[in-house]
This record gives structure tokens, sequence and C-alpha cells, in this order.
């Protein structure tokens, strides 16, 4: 077979795009998108145009001479083996169980091995291949483990690849010797990380056993990953000897391989990015731009850019090596950052000035935390090019690094903007944060046998002489709530064919109510017991259910809905009396809206997923609030109803606890309140 290296022909056009609001991954310009940007300092990873290759003076590190915006719908491998079907993109879904995979493309995409499948999506993603990625419950799954809790579970996966050599007559991908490539260039934009995944022959396959060789592509540049990113966009080079064994395995480490990554190259089939899903309605963005092979680079320290000068005459023969766009430094963007640092610092000055139990068992800052949150703009990534770019960093001829006059002025105005915008947001929110403190106070803790409970609920605590849970407490009209009102109950999955069960450290009555219950609240210290998860012949992940009526029954025996709307969410607190709890699950917290909304709703009653019972924080204890307006229903859901307008026709709360088969955990609920009230 044929194992040729070779290059791609024509220029690789340069762009140098204006200042774009717009960000996305997918392009619409029938213009190619590859930008070369300022000249990156000495180390960095630069791109140039493969009519580049012949000029010693261009300075350049890789031109993506596999695959780039001038290159088709195919990647230029160099390893064709004679049947023209080498670096054609195909796409690959692995489905489990648990989540299903698929992929929202920008254009059609033909599944079929054919050199013009994703020739629609690559002219959309201005030469490249991008989309997102999506993760999708099996069913009415609930939770992301896997059927058999203990063993190996291989989680569902996207892949995006392409062929080394292409296929034989069989259909099978042939390997080639890719070691004399020394490794990979990747221009790329993701979401968060991904693999890229090599691919081997039979022979490799047998001696990998569970694990595979990636390099994770990350949207984050640190010191520990060198690249160059433009445009939120980066170039990277990877040596073979920096792919790392890995594993799609979620339990137990699996057995090292038997091949080491020099020699399985001499296997190679293919390269495919990759995308794992671990949670319900995960979503992950690519883009893949270019491909090349491996360049070495000077790996440098980074510049503590803050202790930096203003160019003057002492600087000799300065030359410009960095470029900047002052657009990127207008006003709203200083805005921005201003606001963002300002609520990081007020709420580390806060946790400095009050305890760690004043600020974590809060009620009040901790909807403060959660709607400022919500607020609070996420961090730029990366910087946008322009067309007029000015110069920002120059080097000496003693090889020092100074500022340019015109960064200097335009960067004093930003920072100073910034500085202005932090100062006023820190202060307006520590002012919140001490009027929580001062009005609404954490109750004293109770210690019992030298342990710490809070209960701060003010729907019901364990502290509580009723145990039940006062839902009336901020009606209306209390003469629409039963004298069953707020009493607790628990099920099963046992009539969806599971077998799991509660082990509860006393005796309990059938209705779980009255003295059993007292009995068991003074036990536990609150509402505490064991479960264990077994599936049975039920298609669904095991659960156990715990909850409390809203309204009651009237005399018929029917459950009743009352409007809660105005306790504005519901907070729940846990203990751990002598460990830390060993759930690995979420539970999930849910609306039941009796049986008419329930039927409309196809049973997804509206839901929130919630780490309140084991945030490792919160091991001695520890509440948090859910707001209505967090509840929802899934989005594919013929019938949708907002967490706020359900909350106006519960008929129950329920906390389910739902994972794999042979889950076995403690639980222990210590109050359950409504929101801060003002």
């Amino acid at each position: 077979m044929k194992s040729n290296i070779y290059l791609t022909c024509g220029a690789l056009a340069l762009m140098f795009a204006a200042c774009a609001e717009d960000n996305g991954f997918v392009g619409t310009s029938t213009e190619p998108n590859t930008f070369v940007g300022p000249v990156p300092l000495e180390g960095q990873v630069r791109l140039c145009s493969v009519a580049d290759m012949g000029n010693n003076s261009a300075h350049c590190d890789w031109y993506a001479e596999m695959w780039n915006s001038e290159s088709g719908n195919r990647v230029h491998t160099g390893f064709d083996n004679g049947t023209n079907t080498s670096g054609i993109w195909y796409f690959k879904l692995d489905s489990t169980d648990l989540l299903l995979p698929s992929v929202e493309w920008p254009a059609a995409v033909n599944g079929e091995y054919d050199s013009l499948a994703f020739s629609q999506v690559i002219q959309a993603c201005d030469g490249g291949i991008c989309g997102k990625a999506n993760f999708t419950p099996e069913g009415d799954g609930l939770m992301y483990r896997g059927p058999e809790y203990g063993e190996w579970i291989k989680l569902p996966t996207v892949g995006v690849g392409f062929a080394m050599a292409g296929k034989d007559a069989s259909g099978k991908f042939e390997a080639v010797d890719a070691s004399v490539l020394d490794g990979l260039c990747v221009g790329y934009q993701v979401e968060s990380s991904v693999g890229m995944v090599l691919e081997f022959d039979d022979s490799v396959k047998t001696l990998m056993g569970e694990a595979y060789y990636q390099v994770v592509l990350s949207p984050w540049i640190s010191e520990d990953v060198f690249a160059y990113a433009v445009h939120g966009e980066r170039d990277e080079c990877f040596a073979w000897s920096d792919f790392t064994v890995a594993y799609n395995i979620d339990g137990l480490s699996a057995p090292l391989p038997l091949i080491s990554v020099e020699d399985a190259v001499k296997h190679l089939t293919g390269v495919k990015f990759e995308m794992i899903g671990g949670r319900n309605y995960e979503t992950e963005q690519f883009k893949i731009s270019r491909i090349g092979r491996y360049v070495k680079t000077n790996k440098r320290e980074f510049l503590n850019e803050e202790n930096l000068s203003v160019v003057d005459e002492t600087c000799v023969s300065p030359v410009v090596v960095e470029n900047f766009c002052e657009c990127n430094y207008v006003d709203s963007i200083a805005v921005h950052e201003g606001y963002r640092v300002g609520y990081k610092e007020a709420f580390e000055e806060a946790e400095s000035k009050y305890s760690e139990r004043d600020m974590k068992m809060n009620l009040c800052v901790s909807n403060i935390r959660m709607k400022l949150g919500l607020d609070v703009p996420a961090s730029r990534t990366g910087h946008q090019p322009c067309d007029n770019a000015v110069s920002k960093l120059l080097q000496c001829s003693d090889g020092s690094y100074r500022y340019s006059t015109e960064f200097a002025q335009v960067k004093s105005s930003y920072d100073a903007i910034i500085q202005s915008v932090i100062s006023e947001r820190k202060q307006d929110v520590l002012n919140q944060i001490d009027s929580c403190i001062t009005n609404y106070p954490v109750a004293k803790p109770v210690y019992i046998d030298d342990v710490e409970y809070n209960y701060d609920g003010d729907l019901w605590s364990a502290l509580d002489s009723l145990p039940k849970v006062k839902t009336d407490k901020y009606a209306e009209d209390k003469s629409l709530f039963g004298s069953d009102a707020g009493q607790f109950y628990w099920d099963v999955d046992s009539a969806a064919g599971g077998k799991s069960v509660i082990e509860w450290p006393t005796e309990i009555g059938n209705d779980f109510g009255g003295d059993a219950l007292s009995t068991l609240v003074n036990e536990c210290k609150g509402l505490c017991g064991t479960y264990k998860l077994e599936r049975g012949s039920s298609k669904y992940n095991p659960y156990v259910d715990i909850g409390f009526y809203v309204a009651g029954h009237d005399s018929n025996g029917t459950a009743l809905a009352a409007d809660i709307s105005n306790w504005g969410g519901i907070c729940f607190s846990y203990q751990s009396k002598s460990e830390p709890l060993i759930m690995d699950v979420y539970p999930s917290v849910m609306l039941d809206l009796g049986d008419s909304l329930n039927q409309k709703l196809n049973m997804d009653l509206p839901s929130v997923y919630t780490q309140v019972f084991f945030q490792p924080e919160y091991s001695n204890g520890g509440m948090q609030c859910y707001g209505w307006n967090q509840f929802s229903v899934s989005w594919d859901n013929e019938y949708q109803i907002s967490g706020e307008e359900a909350a106006k026709h519960v008929v129950k709360v329920i906390v389910r606890f739902q994972s794999g088969t042979g889950t076995v955990a403690k639980f222990r609920i210590a109050s359950i309140g409504a929101m801060p009230r003002k």
C-alpha cells in the first residue's frame, strides 16, 4: 500500500475580520475564517499559509497542510491505500441504556461513508466541521448511572473522525505506520473538554483492552496547556508521546494497555474527536478547523504583563511582537468584567468577615448568591480579531518586553472603568449580605451528644413537636387544607417492577405517620434511613421517594392541591451524624400536581436536581434553597408549565433518590423551609 506524505496545493487565505458581537461556532460567511492575527510571542504556535512554506522569514510553526479551509471535504493524510477513501469525515454515535447521543448539525449530513457526506456542514462552518453533541436520557430515566452500580459502566459517546488510509475491498479500515508524522497539530474550538482519540487495527485493540490513547482538547488556556488562541479558536500541537491512556468507563480502573503509544501509532487507522455524555441533557459544542503534522515549538514562561513598563528610549530597536484590537477594550466590556469581579470579591470579603456557618446556613444569603449569580455575566474566553490591529507588545534588542504607548493609554482607561464598577458592585452586594446576616440570623445550633445539628426550616424541623410540615403557614385561607395536610409519606418503585427498599432505624407504622414518625424523628434527630435500590423488572432506574402531602385529603380520600407559590421556593437541610453520606447520585425534588395535570404532562413532573443532601462542604449540616423558577419539565414535552405556575397546583412534594441497581446509601433530612421572605 502507498504511504507517501504529501502536502495540499494552494495558499491558505488570511482574513482579518472586524470585531463581531456573535462569536458562535457555526459560521455563515462564504469567506474562509482562518486568522493568523498578530505575530505570536516566542514559543507560541503560529499558523501560516501553505504558500509561506518556502519563505524562511515567515517564522511559521505549522501550515495545516492536511486539512484547512481550502482543502475541500476531506483530510489529505498522505497515506491513501489506492482506493481514494482516505481522509473522509464520518460520525459515530455509541448509545447505552442510559443516555442517547445525537448531533445537531448546521446543515444536512449524509450518514454514508462518502467524501461529500459532510460537504454542506463544512460549507456552513466556514471550512470546518462543527455541531452540537446532545445526550438525552433513555425513556424516563432520570440519572446517569448505569444498570449495575459498582460494575464498569461504558458511557455514551459522539465521535467525529477520519481514516488515515481508507477502506480495503472488504470495507475495513486499513492501518498505516504514522510514526513518521511525530504527532499532529489541530485547530479547534470546544465548549468543554473533548478527546482527540487514536484509532488502531484489531491487533492493537486486543492489546489495548478497555483503554485507548487520547489528548484532551480544552477551551481553557493555562500555563500547563500551551496554545495560541485567536477568535475563540486554538491551534495546538501534540507529539505522539503526549497521548495518554484513557478509559470510557464509569467505575473501576482498568489495567494499562500492553503496548506503548509509540508502537501503537505504527498501526494507526484513524483519528476521532470524541465527546462523552455523563449527565442528562448534556450538550457539547465543537468545531474542528485545521489539521497538520506535528511541529515542535519552544515553550516559554508566560510574561507577567502586570509588571511591564511602557516603551521608552532605553528600549533599543523595538520590534512589534503582539498587536491588539481596541474593540476588545471598549467601555461595555470593562463594565462586564467589573460586574463579574465585583460580585466575586464581595462574597470573598463577606466570607472573611462572617463565619462559615453564617454564610452557608443563612437562607437569605443563599438566595442572594443564587439570584445574583444568575445575573453575573460569564467571563470572556477570548478576544475578537479586527482589521485595524495596533501594536501592543514590543521586544527590545536585549530580549525584554515593553508595552506600546497606544496600548498603555487604552488599557489605563479600560482598567479605570473596571475598578469603578468593581467598587460599586462589590459594595452593593456586601450591603445585601450584611442585611441578610442582620435581619435573618441563623438559628443557634442544638448539640446532641457533642454533635452539632442545625434546624432552620420554618415549615418543619426535627425539633418540632408535630411531625408534619406546616404547609398552611403562609396560606391566606387555611380552610383549604385538610387535617392531614403536611403529612409525610414514602414510596418505592414496586409498582413499576422495581425491588427497592428503605430500611428505617426504628419500626414505623404502615401509614408512616403519627406516633411512629415521632419515634423515627427522635431516633434520627431528623428523618433518616438507608435505601437499597434494585431495578428488578422495571424499565427505569430504581428509586425511592420521600415526601409530604401539601393540602392533605378530602373526606373521600382524594388528595387536595394547594397554591404554595408564595413560598417562593423550597429549602432542605440534612445532617450526617457520624460519617459523610455515601451517596453517589443527586436526588431530584419533584412537584406532584395531581392526576389531571400529571397526565397532561405525561408524568414528566416539574423537577429540580439538587446536591443539597451531600455537598461535601455540608457534611456536618447545611441547607440549600431552590426557587420555583428552577423547576421545569422536559423541553420536548408537548405540554409545558413553568415552575411558578406549577407551584399553584401542588398535591405532593417529592424527594426522589434514583440511581443504578445495587446502590446503598444513607440519608437524613433535618428541616424544610420556604425561601427567605422579605
